[in-house]
């Protein structure tokens, strides 16, 4: 024998101005959950729940009702609502979304709709108002949360309501008489998801309970009945796209692969050629171009050709997204020219960083897909060691994707000139000769050369602290120690002032006799003091487009009898016969 334990009551007085809980019973036993509280806060009542009195109909529904009694004189009546338990049984149709049959009665397009039958029952078996059930019909409820556009719209909404949003009503006239409804959702063009299954919410409520006999005028009027809990108002559903190109199980298996070369252009016509390779990467060495070029294939073709169906299905909403660093941003896309490879549209965020590529929708089995990505490269500068760009693929078909970074070693050529011209470009010995001890201002020394030398970059600019370097050598002594081409002074101008600092290196490797100069030059400036070897002198100073640095060295002759062909070479070489130059390093 089976006893079900019937509702319970219990009342708190003291809990606060007074409570009572309702537990319900089940053929298990009692509900140890409340499936409500009465408070005697909301009725003003103390002591509220100090008697209680149940199992009277005082409204004549069929429910027990529940008196409320305290320590005051006040007594709360609660009146117990009829239950209902509502039925449905919904028909979707088509059941599967097929993207190649048009199926909307109205006209073309893809459609799908919707009819639940709805009926229900109640206790009494006498009991039977006219029930009127709002029922609300809203898809992709998850995917709208996530901040995507619906998929779909019904086609019978009212005008104020959303268009992934269906709400209509139905009357119920007694109990188990059924009555339909129908709604219809149809896709949106151009839909880029069509592997996922559409999801829809339907949820239902009593709106309105009319009698059909009016209450005497000494009667309680009547309440509206509730849902019974032992039937959920939520029904959801999914509706499923025909997955073609998928294996037999009906999931999509991709192997989307990706490879990459990098290219330098030719010119300014789309013409590219593979970078070099050294020790097995490639090298790009920037000059003057602005760009850099990768060249990308990317595959579906199954990783087993013994084995196809293991994947290699059709990849669905494929797309590649190419990350650049700070250095480098996203310029364009070409095509190789083949009749075979399909127009790749890219899309870049606002500061060019990122770049997403649409490869197919779906890119089938056995598809191959080749595009040049053009890249800009002004942000490179004398730091940057090698160009980084991360690769991703992406899908709704399933697959287990890594990212893949292209890499390139980085060279920076500077293309510098450099000329030089000396003032006069003859010299005549003449005078006593004097020795190094005698020697007190510029004029002691002998006439003095002044050898111009003019340095320019004429390519991009790096946008760098980093220095350029302009080494210096010209015959300073004889074989014997003696002086041949006294250093006198340095000038150094720029033909755009910019403020920079610019020094020459070492400090004693001008006038390091310390001599009183006679000629004066507002240009000319002292170098400055480094920790750097003595035996290097050097003008140092940041390479920017276009700039132009012009040095002037004024060298006093000191002695000789002949001219002397000037010539570089390494540490310890002889500029000619009988001469030393000041070497660099």
């Amino acid at each position: 024998m089976v006893f079900v334990i019937t509702d319970v009551a219990v009342g708190a007085p003291f809990d606060g101005s007074g409570k009572v809980f309702i537990y319900h019973g089940s053929k298990a036993g009692l509900v140890t959950k409340p499936a409500q509280v009465l408070d005697g806060i909301s009725v003003g009542v103390n002591t509220f729940g100090y008697s209680l009195s149940g199992g009277i109909d005082i409204d004549g529904n069929a429910y027990p009702d529940l008196a409320v009694g305290s320590l005051a004189d006040t007594v709360v009546l609660y009146r117990s609502r009829t239950v209902i338990r509502v039925f449905k049984d919904v028909t979707i149709i088509p059941q599967n979304i097929d993207l190649e049959q048009e199926s909307c009665k109205h006209g073309p397009g893809v459609c799908v709709e919707f009819t639940v039958c709805f009926s229900y029952t109640a206790f009494p078996h006498t009991y039977n108002p006219k029930i009127i059930l709002k029922c609300v019909f809203e898809a992709e409820t998850d995917r709208r949360q996530q901040g995507k556009a619906s998929r779909v719209y019904f086609l019978n909404r009212k005008p104020n309501d959303p268009e992934y949003q269906s709400i209509t009503t139905v009357e119920l006239h007694k109990q188990a008489s059924s009555r339909c409804i129908t709604t219809a959702f149809q896709l949106q063009d151009d839909i880029r998801d069509k592997l996922r299954s559409i999801p829809v919410t339907l949820t239902y409520n009593i709106l309105e309970a009319r009698n059909r006999r009016q209450s005497s005028v000494h009667s309680l009027p009547p309440l509206m009945p509730i849902l019974s809990e032992e039937e959920p108002n939520v029904y959801n559903t999914e509706v499923h796209f025909i997955k073609e190109g998928c294996g037999e199980d009906k999931i999509c298996h991709s192997n989307l692969q990706v490879n990459y070369t990098f290219y330098s252009r030719v010119g300014k016509a789309d013409q590219f050629v593979p970078l070099p390779v050294e020790n097995s990467i490639q090298v790009f060495s920037l000059t003057d171009q602005k760009d850099v070029v990768l060249k990308i294939t990317v595959t579906n073709f199954p990783s087993d050709p013994l084995h196809p169906h293991l994947d290699g299905d059709d990849a669905h909403a494929a797309q590649l997204i190419a990350t650049f660093p700070e250095t480098m941003s996203y310029s364009g896309v070409r095509p190789t020219g083949s009749a075979m490879d399909k127009t790749v549209v890219c899309h870049s965020n606002e500061n060019a960083s990122q770049a997403v590529c649409e490869l197919g929708n779906p890119m089938k089995r056995n598809a191959e897909i080749t595009f040049y990505m053009v890249i800009s490269t002004q942000g490179i500068t004398l730091e940057t060691t090698e160009l980084d760009v991360k690769l991703e693929m992406a899908t709704i078909s399933e697959q287990n994707l890594t990212s893949v970074f292209a890499t390139a070693k980085v060279i920076i050529e500077l293309p510098l000139s450099v000329s030089g011209e000396a003032t006069p470009n003859r010299l005549y010995y003449s005078g006593d000769v004097k020795g190094e001890s005698a020697m007190k201002n510029e004029e002691d020394v002998g006439t003095p050369v002044d050898i111009e030398v003019t340095v320019s970059n004429r390519g991009k600019s790096l946008r760098t602290l980093g220095s350029a370097y302009l080494n210096l050598m010209w015959p300073h002594e004889l074989a014997n120690g003696k002086w041949l081409l006294y250093p006198m002074k340095v000038q150094l101008k720029e033909k755009e002032q910019s403020g920079r600092s610019m020094e020459c290196i070492p400090i004693d490797a001008i006038n390091p006799l310390r001599l009183d100069t006679v000629r004066s030059d507002s240009s000319s400036l002292t170098p400055v003091a480094s920790q750097r070897s003595a035996n290097r002198w050097s003008l140092t100073y940041p390479a920017k487009k276009k700039d132009v640095v012009l040095v002037i060295i004024t060298l006093s002759t000191v002695c000789g009898n002949q001219h002397k062909v000037l010539k570089g070479g390494e540490r310890g070489e002889k500029c000619d016969t009988g001469t030393t130059c000041v070497n660099p390093d």
